[in-house]
């Protein structure tokens, strides 16, 4: 595995959420105020259009966009592995960072994918300190945690374990039963 600088990330826009028909109705009746409340004011507002922070990005490869969306906003790493590429990219939020980490073919297909952090489980920060073991292994540590965390990436896919989709790692369902091509495991 080799560290390229290869891929950039396009924010792709946020869900927008309209005001729906119980929303209308009642700002029918709904004018702008304000209350104060123990030196503190409140303002209510009709309900508004509103559009959602994003949380997936389209990849650009040497800056040329391509059709592949991945989840994140920030790419935090890239490798060039004999099969493919390996990407990790993270949705910053306030409380917690959520990692995902990638498996493209040279034709920018994803082929797996493993979203490390969860409700549950908050990790702070982002992934840092990779250390490439070998052309099929890579290690890195995420802030504030003591762990080490080993990627491997296999030349085919294999049948892994069941991952449970609400632990530390996990996987979109579509994936869940079929074979992969990487494994994610604490040292």
């Amino acid at each position: 595995m080799v560290a390229v600088d290869h891929f950039a990330l396009e924010l792709l826009p946020g869900q927008i959420h309209k005001p729906d028909l119980f929303d209308r109705f009642f700002n029918l009746f709904r004018t702008p105020t304000t209350i104060e409340i123990e030196g503190i004011k409140i303002t209510s507002v009709p309900n508004e259009e509103w559009q959602e922070n994003p949380t997936r990005s389209r990849l650009l490869f040497d800056g040329k966009p391509l059709r592949t969306e991945i989840e994140g906003t920030e790419l935090r790493a890239q490798f060039r592995h004999s099969n493919g590429y390996v990407l990790l990219s993270s949705n910053d939020w306030y409380d917690t960072e959520d990692t995902y980490i990638y498996f493209l073919t040279f034709d920018f297909e994803i082929r797996d994918e493993i979203h490390l952090g969860n409700v549950f489980y908050p990790l702070r920060g982002g992934a840092a300190d990779f250390d490439i073991v070998s052309e099929n292994q890579l290690n890195f540590s995420i802030y504030d945690d003591d762990r080490t965390w080993q990627l491997t990436v296999f030349d085919a896919p294999r049948r892994t374990f069941f991952h449970c989709p609400f632990g530390e790692t996990n996987r979109p369902l579509k994936w869940l039963l079929s074979k992969h091509y990487l494994k994610l495991e604490t040292k």
